[in-house]
């Protein structure tokens, strides 16, 4: 697992990145009411399937 957290103009946003270094890329956004907690089975049926997930933490949800 990777995390990165990048800050710009006031703003934190939370980078996690998981799965196979050379698998395609899926870029997971959560909706208003979701986090990663509750969208941690579609994330790992990615990783099961090949992919490397990138789960972004959007500002003011949770960080």
């Amino acid at each position: 697992m990777k995390e990165a957290i990048v800050e710009h103009g006031g703003y934190r946003i939370r980078v996690r990145t998981r799965g196979p270094a050379g698998g395609p890329h899926a870029l997971v956004l959560p909706g208003m009411g979701d986090t990663e907690f509750t969208l941690v089975s579609q994330i790992r049926t990615l990783r099961d399937l090949g992919y490397q997930t990138h789960f972004v933490e959007l500002p003011g949800f949770g960080l």
